[in-house]
């Protein structure tokens, strides 16, 4: 677990690092090469490490253990952040769109060669950035992280835009870069909105999937002594989840040996589930009214 937490701060910290280099960089370039595309890319990029310093907070404070006002951990700080993140490329989105139209109404004065070195330099550190952050996010399901690399990504399309409306300079065709640069800003927007149905699916609790419930099953159900499984129920917490199920056994056995198949059901599901960080077991007696309940259950039992 806190290898996991460890790995999700050092990969925010190096976007940190990152875009605070490439932002010096791409001011230095738009000031000397006269172009505002690149030096309004420069904002952009900063506001890149703010949305990592986001990812690293979210990450730090998820990693909290569980307290009173707090009973099943502070994980769902991550999805918070994630969501702060997606806003984030919202608006980033929104912007390019009308940057792009008052570059429309305005036609890009000629700019000098030295701008495209910016573009440069962001290919050169934006797609190694963006698939280790991703990479990251994947391995250890975090959904702020994930954000910030989509983020770290979104910041090569606008870069495209930033290209094109170079070369469009140099060559005279001023209109290229409102047109890309809306076709850009809506892939953004898209990447935004996607971003933020699903961290806030997190938040709202929402059943990651059937076959996660049905792995859930699976592990309860290789349990001695389960009989049946049903009412199980999944509830996000960040990037880790919180399972409540109940489990039928028979009605001929002790409190203290129902009490101890709850238990061995419960350590299974965390054990062998990784996502998994608390499960609460329910024990019913497999007596006739469960029975008439699940006619499917297999007498017998395991």
């Amino acid at each position: 677990m806190k290898d996991r937490f460890k790995k999700g701060e050092e990969a925010s910290l190096i976007g940190v690092a990152g875009n605070l280099v490439l932002t010096a960089l791409k001011l230095f370039i738009g000031i000397v090469s006269g172009s505002t595309a690149v030096t309004a890319d420069a904002i952009h990029t900063f506001s890149d490490v703010l949305v990592s310093i986001i990812t690293f907070i979210g990450i730090r404070i998820s990693k909290k253990p569980a307290d009173k006002e707090h009973p099943y951990g502070h994980y769902d700080a991550e999805a918070i952040a994630g969501l702060f993140s997606s806003i984030a490329l919202v608006l980033l989105g929104f912007e390019l769109i009308k940057y792009a139209y008052i570059a429309f109404l305005n036609p890009a004065h000629v700019v000098r060669y030295t701008a495209i070195y910016a573009v440069i330099l962001t290919f050169i550190f934006k797609e190694p950035m963006a698939r280790y952050t991703l990479r990251v996010a994947r391995e250890i399901k975090s959904p702020a992280l994930e954000a910030d690399g989509q983020n770290h990504r979104s910041d090569i399309y606008s870069s495209f835009a930033v290209l094109i409306a170079i070369i469009g300079s140099l060559l005279g065709f001023t209109f290229l870069d409102p047109i890309v640069g809306i076709a850009i800003a809506i892939i953004i927007l898209w990447i935004g909105i996607k971003i933020g149905m699903r961290n806030t699916n997190i938040l709202m609790g929402r059943v990651p999937s059937e076959k996660f419930v049905k792995l859930i099953e699976s592990r309860a159900k290789s349990i001695k002594g389960v009989a049946y499984v049903h009412n199980v129920k999944v509830h996000s917490l960040g990037a880790f989840t919180n399972v409540e199920l109940h489990v039928c056994v028979s009605e001929d056995i002790s409190l203290a040996d129902a009490h101890g198949i709850a238990h061995m059901v419960q350590k299974e599901i965390v054990a062998s589930i990784p996502e998994v960080v608390s499960a609460l077991v329910h024990v019913e007696p497999l007596d006739r009214h469960h029975r008439e309940m699940h006619k499917e259950i297999h007498h017998g039992g395991k």
